[in-house]
């Protein structure tokens, strides 16, 4: 439990990157949405958006994302993407396996996998951002990094997210719902092969064009079914191809604490990387 002066010393500075050790997803980064998803953001996933639960309310939550965004800024100001890669790196290095080293020296498997979610909350709000975190994931090409975007409808933040999603240890997927669909679905029918999947919202409702859409259009590998929840609580499941429902959702991993326990997503993996085992 967090004293009261641990509570004190996390918030006295002003600077400073740290991660979300995510029960769900392992360590992931955070921002504030209502600072960086307002100009991407549907009405549907500001109104389910996850900052409301608990767990996103505390004073040491809302502190770190606040801290991030500062410190993405102010490192952007003195250095630029090249300035602000090298911080994120040095937080992605934070969580490598304890027995990381030992692994690479025997050719061996770490007791996890080494993962990093990019976002948990927030968003890709500027290029300059993108581009840090294009020098990052290039730079540790062993690391397993993912993320979820709704920003596929600012054309310059596009462009580098494709490259972002192009790189062979990280796997992009465009955020889609009642609201945004059919301009998700255009932009993952257009682009390459392979190159990004779909991630969808499911809420009550979702229109049967939308299912009729992806039915024509995507690869059973390739659409990841969210139905909405609360903790342990959700609405029916999507039911037949090509969706994928997360498993985690569903109630098929048990959730753990701890920084080297294996955590669903890197379990689960079907959000992963698909060619990083």
């Amino acid at each position: 439990m967090q004293t009261l002066k641990n509570r004190t010393e996390s918030t006295s500075f002003k600077y400073g990157l740290e991660a979300t050790d995510n029960s769900k997803a392992g360590p992931s980064f955070a921002l504030p949405p209502e600072k960086v998803c307002g100009d991407v953001a549907t009405a549907t996933c500001k109104h389910n958006c996850y900052k409301k639960s608990v767990r996103y309310n505390t004073a040491g939550s809302i502190g770190k994302r606040e801290r991030n965004f500062q410190t993405v800024e102010r490192l952007l100001e003195l250095g630029g993407p090249q300035l602000l890669a090298k911080a994120l790196i040095e937080l992605i290095d934070e969580y490598k396996p304890k027995d990381w080293f030992v692994a690479q020296a025997t050719g061996g498997k770490t007791s996890r996998p080494w993962s990093f979610r990019i976002h948990d909350l927030g968003e890709f709000y500027r290029t300059e951002y993108i581009e840090a975190w294009l020098i990052a994931v290039s730079e540790r090409p062993l690391c397993q990094f993912w993320f979820y975007t709704r920003a596929f409808k600012i054309q310059d933040r596009y462009k580098l997210l494709s490259r972002l999603a192009a790189l062979a240890n990280c796997q992009g997927w465009l955020s889609i719902d009642a609201d945004n669909w059919m301009a998700g679905i255009s932009v993952y029918r257009s682009a390459p092969k392979n190159l990004w999947k779909l991630a969808l919202l499911q809420t009550p409702d979702l229109p049967e064009s939308l299912l009729i859409a992806l039915r024509k259009l995507a690869k059973r590998t390739d659409v990841v079914n969210f139905p909405l929840h609360r903790g342990p609580h959700h609405i029916a499941p999507l039911k037949g191809e090509p969706v994928m429902n997360c498993p985690e959702i569903l109630g098929a991993f048990t959730r753990t604490r701890g920084r080297e326990s294996l955590r669903p997503c890197p379990r689960c993996q079907i959000c992963l990387p698909a060619n990083q085992t």
